[in-house]
């Protein structure tokens, strides 16, 4: 087992290396590799339970249960979905639908996760907790305390009820384990060297929008007419979630729509890639939008306006409007018009096969140039 402790982890030389981009700082913070930062900085919300904290291992889908554990597995081609007997509905839910979402997901960032993951499904968020001392719920969003790459904990409940006899809500499932494989595919993609902010804002980015966004939406809305926008720096800070998460939530989701509106799907996921090798998450986003991070936060404030009122409805993958990609091709822009369409095509065979049969069309206009 691994017991995380809070120690003398100088957290705040990690907090000022990382927001300069400083290479030595961002070779010694690598989000969720030196989680232990931020149970330090978080010390102050999770002291009850961090300093003592241990993180089971996950269990072998091999072993057979213990006495009086009612849990059973269930195995797909991409899953083993652990489950106890509360969570029937949820397990047979995923067992339909979870290998279509990993595949949606792995044809949007054009890579692939080491297969099976565990897909465990747990009882309450107090079960989470206890397993995962650091992490936290905001508006139904786990926030930090990933064990790995190759397991995801979901709590069925946080999806809410649907009308179906109280059963957990479908959409909302799905969108559970969207969330969660997306951070394990930009931790991948990244080498854990992507920013909290950014990662967050790419996995929240890849739920398909409903209305669970207004309260983050009205959260950031408060925060612009206050003039309390965190800077980009201080949205990927080490253990700046912890110290608001409903607004860095809403904050990071807002910067991944305007990174994917102004550059397309392909370079949010090259930046991904670029933070791996970059010496800064600075110098990734430079060499990947081929602008100072300073001139693309600017554009993002001036944007933000546009995004709050009544923008974040839209979105360019799950949104199944291609007259902007149409347009882009009316131009001969073809890489632009494709950079905005090939993630569009793997979200929407899942949630819209109709536009995304549309949208492949438009991708071989696209390469044809």
């Amino acid at each position: 087992m691994t017991r995380l402790r809070s120690g003398d982890l100088r957290a705040q030389d990690l907090r000022a290396r990382h927001a300069r981009g400083d290479p030595a700082g961002a070779r010694r913070w690598r989000p969720g590799v030196h989680l232990a930062a931020i149970v330090a900085v978080a010390a102050a919300i999770v002291a009850a339970r961090a300093d003592a904290a241990v993180l089971p291992q996950p269990a072998d889908p091999s072993t057979p249960p213990a006495a009086g554990d009612t849990r059973s597995d269930t195995v797909t081609t991409h899953f083993v979905i652990t489950a106890p007997a509360e969570a029937a509905a949820a397990r047979d839910h995923f067992a339909a639908h979870a290998d279509g979402i990993y595949l949606s997901l792995a044809a949007a960032f054009s890579a692939t996760l080491a297969t099976p993951i565990t897909l465990r499904l747990l009882g309450s968020t107090e079960e989470l907790l206890r397993a995962n001392p650091v992490a936290v719920v905001v508006d139904g969003v786990v926030v930090g305390g990933r064990r790995g790459r190759r397991e995801v904990a979901i709590v069925p409940s946080l999806a809410g009820r649907g009308a179906d006899a109280g059963q957990p809500e479908a959409a909302a499932l799905d969108n559970l384990l969207r969330r969660e494989l997306a951070l394990r595919f930009a931790a991948d993609l990244s080498d854990d060297r992507l920013p909290d902010g950014f990662r967050e804002g790419v996995a929240q980015y890849l739920e398909q929008p409903d209305d669970r966004r207004t309260p983050g939406v009205a959260r950031l809305r408060e925060a612009h007419a206050g003039d309390r926008l965190r800077t980009w720096a201080d949205l990927n800070a080490p253990g700046a979630l912890y110290t608001d998460p409903a607004l860095v939530l809403a904050e990071s989701l807002s910067v991944a729509h305007f990174l994917v509106g102004a550059h397309g799907w392909d370079r949010l996921v090259a930046f991904v890639r670029a933070a791996a090798d970059a010496p800064g998450w600075r110098h990734a986003l430079e060499t990947t939008f081929g602008e100072p991070p300073s001139a693309l936060e600017a554009a993002w404030r001036t944007w933000l306006p546009t995004y709050l009122d009544g923008g974040w409805r839209s979105h360019d993958l799950f949104g199944g409007d291609l007259a902007s990609a149409e347009a882009l091709l009316a131009r001969g822009a073809f890489a632009a018009a494709r950079a905005r369409l090939v993630g569009a095509v793997a979200v929407l065979d899942a949630a819209n096969p109709a536009a995304a049969a549309a949208a492949r069309i438009l991708v071989a206009r696209a390469d044809a140039g």
